[in-house]
């Protein structure tokens, strides 16, 4: 090892910090003036991780709960949700049309913006599917009473980062 101003250098200019056995075995490598972690700091940082995976994989397991709820509340093939397609320019499917198993309609969704409950409307309710067929997340359109978009916001439910 290189000695420069008085201290030891190893590898890729990382000080040695301490007598060996000091700190229960533990040795503290600075590098540029910043210190590596501890085993215990290295733990600690792994359990907070650990947590927060587990914080995440449960509110993205219960947004996935809502979600089927959802869209298991709405009615598939309802002549309001067809119309509203028609009406928006989807002249393949006529107001009478049976609409995909993936789009159902709810007379009355509760409505969400930023955290907040807004008032129930109806909506047109679209499931997000995995690869096996389950709803993991649903996109709703809410709807004004005439079937016209309202100026509030599709939203999406289910995915991670959705609200």
């Amino acid at each position: 090892m290189a000695m420069k101003a008085g201290r030891e250098y190893g590898v890729a200019g990382m000080v040695a910090i301490g007598k060996p056995g000091a700190n229960g075995g533990r040795f503290f490598i600075q590098v540029d003036g910043a210190r590596a972690l501890t085993p215990a700091e290295i733990e600690a940082q792994n359990a907070a991780r650990k947590r927060a995976e587990m914080e995440a994989a449960r509110k993205t397991a219960e947004l996935q709960r809502l979600a089927r709820e959802m869209f298991g509340a709405a009615v598939p093939h309802a002549h309001a949700a067809a119309a509203y397609f028609y009406d928006r320019g989807v002249k393949s499917m006529t107001a009478g049309d049976r609409l995909p198993a993936c789009i159902r309609y709810s007379t009355s969704l509760d409505y969400f913006m930023d955290g907040a409950k807004g008032e129930p409307g109806p909506a047109i309710v679209a499931a997000v599917t995995d690869a096996a067929g389950a709803v993991v997340a649903v996109h709703r359109i809410y709807l004004a009473l005439d079937r016209s978009p309202t100026t509030r916001a599709a939203q999406d439910c289910g995915l991670p980062g959705a609200q």
